[in-house]
């Protein structure tokens, strides 16, 4: 597998990717995991893109989709540590402004 979870004080978890590019198997990959972080009590998923150096467009659906389900139920989704490309298309598509994104 390519994403390390750790769990922060039972509060938040954090998920990490080793490998630089996100796409459709490792979304799916990552959406379980927070769904499961989020039902295990987790009240902030936190998503890690350091070192992500590309994301696609199934990445990018599916953090919107994790951002709607934390909506819904309460609950926080923060993404930190985007790198150029993940940073220019979350822009481009108007969701710095939407989704807890980081702004260094």
């Amino acid at each position: 597998m390519s994403i390390v979870v750790s769990a922060e004080e039972n509060v938040s978890v954090r998920i990490c990717f080793e490998k630089p590019v996100v796409r459709f198997e490792l979304a799916k990959a990552l959406e379980q995991h927070a769904i499961e972080a989020f039902e295990s009590g987790a009240r902030c998923v936190i998503v890690d893109l350091a070192g992500v150096e590309f994301v696609d467009a199934s990445g990018v659906s599916l953090l919107v989709r994790l951002h709607q389900w934390a909506t819904r139920h309460q609950k926080s989704l923060e993404i930190i540590h985007l790198a150029t490309q993940p940073r220019e298309i979350m822009t481009t598509a108007g969701l710095m402004r939407i989704l807890a994104i980081d702004k260094v």
